[in-house]
């Protein structure tokens, strides 16, 4: 209901403006490791290379907007939700799976067994 509800509508824009502002403070408060600079870099090499600058990530999260959220869910979300309805298996499925454990498991047994047997045999 509410993948739909926001798939159709959109993210409320008080909603963006909070979850920007939440983003800007995190970036801006956070203590960065060598790793999380070094990814950083990695990331936006091109663009580094082009223009000599490093991005300002600050000014892409304020670019945001609803219209942006949208196009993003329109193009890598599906129209239906990916969630799996669960449902206890039924009878046939039951035995189908204990036929094969019991396959596999003597595929596994039985070599081991003959080997077992010749050797009581020898001694």
């Amino acid at each position: 209901m509410l993948y739909k509800q926001l798939k159709q509508q959109g993210i409320p824009s008080q909603e963006i403006t909070r979850l920007k502002q939440k983003q800007i403070l995190e970036w801006e408060s956070k203590e960065k490791t060598n790793y999380q600079v070094a990814k950083i870099y990695r990331t936006h090499r091109d663009h580094i290379k082009k223009t000599g600058n490093m991005i300002n990530l600050i000014q892409i999260i304020e670019k945001i907007d609803s219209n942006t959220i949208s196009t993003v869910l329109q193009k890598h979300f599906p129209e239906q939700s990916l969630f799996a309805i669960l449902r206890p298996y039924n009878i046939w499925e039951i035995i189908l799976r204990l036929g094969l454990i019991i396959i596999l498991s003597s595929i596994i047994a039985l070599p081991i067994f003959n080997w077992l047997k010749k050797r009581r045999k020898i001694g």
